[in-house]
């Protein structure tokens, strides 16, 4: 747009509020305290991606013997050649197929703590905007990877604090969690809390006051 118009665009991006209530761990302890995991939470479609996570896990799994994916949200009513897409996913996985757990869209208290304990959060949306799901994870200190071009560049400064890939490049896809899953501890966590401090920007206080300012500064700039 700034190339469009030839002029700067400022940009007060939507302030987030982390939920303050307590949180229930009770899910996470039951079913998943035990594995090691990454994290795919949104609704479960071929718009999020999930089609590319689908062409990846096997391969995933070979690699990781350890390794389970957590789904959490709602299966969206899709189909790749005439397969619906969770079953798709799951004979996709072939022989690994019962390293797949999935649960139901979850309430914060009891998402957050699944989100806390993933190994990172894949999210390979092929169509996005500012999503939310990305802001959770990396306000929870989690590694998001996400796609260029969906808002999540918007919020990732890739390998710094976060990981960016093309949409739908499953190849990319495997390589990046891979990465991710082979970081040592220092340097994840080092990308974590980088995440961790991208997200604090957000914070009501900061936004606010920038969205009070530019009133001021229009009002003042118009009456000029």
């Amino acid at each position: 747009t700034e190339k469009v118009i030839n002029k700067k665009i400022e940009v007060i991006e939507t302030p987030y509020v982390k939920p303050s209530q307590s949180f229930d761990a009770s899910l996470y302890e039951q079913e998943l305290k035990s594995k090691k995991y990454v994290l795919f939470f949104g609704s479960i479609g071929l718009v999020k991606g999930v089609g590319t996570i689908a062409e990846i896990i096997f391969d995933l799994f070979e690699k990781n013997k350890d390794l389970h994916f957590v789904f959490v949200g709602k299966k969206v009513n899709n189909q790749i050649n005439n397969t619906p897409l969770w079953d798709h996913l799951i004979q996709k996985a072939g022989k690994h197929a019962n390293r797949i757990i999935h649960f139901e869209a979850l309430k914060h208290d009891k998402l957050f703590p699944i989100i806390q304990n993933a190994q990172c959060v894949v999210l390979p949306s092929l169509i996005d905007n500012f999503p939310n799901t990305c802001i959770e994870a990396m306000a929870n200190s989690k590694i998001v990877i996400g796609t260029v071009g969906n808002g999540f560049d918007q919020l990732i400064d890739s390998g710094k604090n976060g990981f960016l890939i093309d949409p739908n490049d499953h190849n990319q896809l495997l390589k990046k969690i891979n990465k991710v899953l082979d970081l040592p501890v220092a340097e994840k966590e080092k990308i974590e809390l980088a995440a961790k401090k991208r997200i604090d920007k957000l914070d009501p206080d900061i936004v606010l006051k920038q969205l009070v300012e530019l009133y001021r500064t229009t009002i003042k700039n118009f009456k000029n």
